[in-house]
Order: structure tokens, then C-alpha cells, then sequence
């Protein structure tokens, strides 16, 4: 990873946003003390979220998509279904570096979910 990965577009830029906006709002803490911590206390925006932005903000498309293939659905039956699941709570909650299991396991964690429903 880049210790020094600037923004380069508003995609990016946007993303940024997003992740500093939301995390604050899990540590119930202000935007700015959360853009310190992320640039000024460590290098988590430069060196991780920046250089990782296509991965980050499309795994829960892939996820989405591969299981709505697998289990025949539609898009937006599967996205109902991936939001009101328990493994998207799990991974969005960050337990067990779930984030970080690839979308083929991510997607067969889903199905089960789905099927014992």
C-alpha cells in the first residue's frame, strides 16, 4: 500500500468523505477528530483507504451480484436480501475482519443465511 496516495478524483473524494462521515458517527465522535485520526495520527486514509478505494467501495456490489446469480434473484431481491442479513451486519460492524474474507466466501456465507431463512 502507498504511504502517500493522494486523491486523485471526486470519486475518491467522495468515498473519503463517506468513510470519515460514517465512521465518526460509529465512534460517536466529530468528522474532524476522525480526519486527524486517520491522517494526522496514522496513515489509515493515504496508506489504506485511498490506495484500497476500488476494492473497498465494491465489495458489497460483488457480493450482491454473485449472489443473485447463484441464487437466481434479481438485483434488487438480492439486495433487499444482503441488507437484512445478518452477515452483512457482521461485516458492516467490522467483527472478525469479515471485511476482509474474500466475496466467494462472503457471498457462500450469505446463501446459507438465506437458505436456513
Amino acid at each position: 500500500m502507498s504511504e502517500d496516495a493522494k486523491i486523485e478524483n471526486t470519486s475518491e473524494l467522495e468515498f473519503a468523505v463517506f468513510c470519515i462521515e460514517n465512521i465518526a458517527i460509529r465512534l460517536e465522535k466529530n468528522a474532524e477528530e476522525v480526519y486527524k485520526m486517520l491522517t494526522e495520527e496514522s496513515n489509515i486514509l493515504s496508506g489504506c483507504i485511498i490506495p484500497e478505494y476500488e476494492m473497498l467501495h465494491t465489495k458489497y456490489t460483488r457480493i450482491i451480484e454473485c449472489f443473485a446469480e447463484k441464487e437466481n434473484l434479481s438485483l434488487d431481491a438480492a439486495l433487499s436480501v444482503f441488507y437484512h442479513s445478518k452477515i452483512y451486519r457482521l461485516i458492516s460492524e467490522g467483527v472478525s475482519d469479515l471485511h476482509c474474507m474474500s466475496d466467494e466466501y462472503l457471498t457462500e456465507e450469505l446463501i446459507t443465511e438465506y437458505k436456513e431463512k
